[in-house]
């Protein structure tokens, strides 16, 4: 939909990412740079993607799944390949970099197993089951390597969006916006309830909290260390300027 100085605001903005990668802090995010009400769905944006009724719908839309494969959305637009030229759309793709993302899945993890609500098994099914093999696909999307979503959805990488002033401001840009950060510093209290570490704690100045080094309260914890293989270290170097030696040396392959 035109607004005027030739920028496009797009009708319904999808917002695919794994868990513990910023995803919300994203969505919300954009949801707040819109100067008209924004209608919020915070699950399900794979098969409402290809919902003959959403197109129906009136007003702005903002869809986010939580989702560690990108390969579903992949089969399903096979079957419906017309859903992928539709107008007033897009998908925003976030990726964040695997130190951190590890570091505060597994926080997260180790207080669900310590509370009674996960078992230790099932968390080490995840690792390498979900979260391992999940962000390996979702870095090969990033990089290109692989072509699962539309041609013109947009990469977001987590670090530079909550570093990078000009980097946001490409981003409300991208999307036809103006940059306003309304709600850079708002802290999600969706899923586990906020923040892997500090919960609610920084609601308000999110801006103030070291996700960028989440990695180095886990030096030396040995199933952390384990998430980490040479071609997650390759695939984490093409997206992110980060690599911290006390994790990385002395992996194998």
């Amino acid at each position: 939909m035109n607004i005027g100085r030739d920028w496009i605001v797009y009708k319904e903005v999808f917002v695919f990412s794994m868990g513990r990668a910023g995803s919300h802090a994203m969505f919300y995010w954009i949801g707040g740079e819109y100067d008209v009400p924004v209608r919020i769905v915070n699950k399900r944006a794979f098969s409402l993607y290809f919902d003959p009724e959403l197109c129906k719908c009136k007003g702005y839309m903002l869809m986010r799944e939580g989702t560690a494969f990108l390969s579903p959305f992949y089969e399903m637009a096979k079957k419906k390949p017309s859903f992928l030229e539709l107008e007033d759309r897009i998908i925003v793709l976030t990726v964040r970099d695997p130190y951190n993302q590890f570091a505060d899945w597994l926080q997260l993890y180790n207080r669900q197993v310590r509370r009674g609500k996960e078992t230790e098994r099932e968390k080490r099914r995840l690792i390498h089951q979900v979260v391992i093999p999940g962000w390996k696909e979702f870095a090969r999307e990033a990089i290109g390597l692989t072509h699962y979503l539309p041609k013109g959805s947009i990469v977001v990488k987590f670090n530079d969006w909550f570093s990078s002033l000009e980097y946001r401001k490409q981003l409300a840009s991208k999307l036809g916006l103006e940059l306003y950060d309304r709600k850079l510093n708002i802290v999600s209290n969706h899923g586990p309830g906020g923040d892997s570490f500090f919960g609610m704690k920084y609601d308000g100045r999110a801006q103030e909290m070291d996700v960028l080094d989440r990695w180095r309260r886990m030096v030396g914890h040995k199933q952390y260390i384990g998430m980490f293989d040479k071609e997650i270290v390759e695939l984490s170097d093409q997206l992110f300027s980060i690599d911290p030696v006390e994790i990385t040396q002395g992996l194998s392959s």
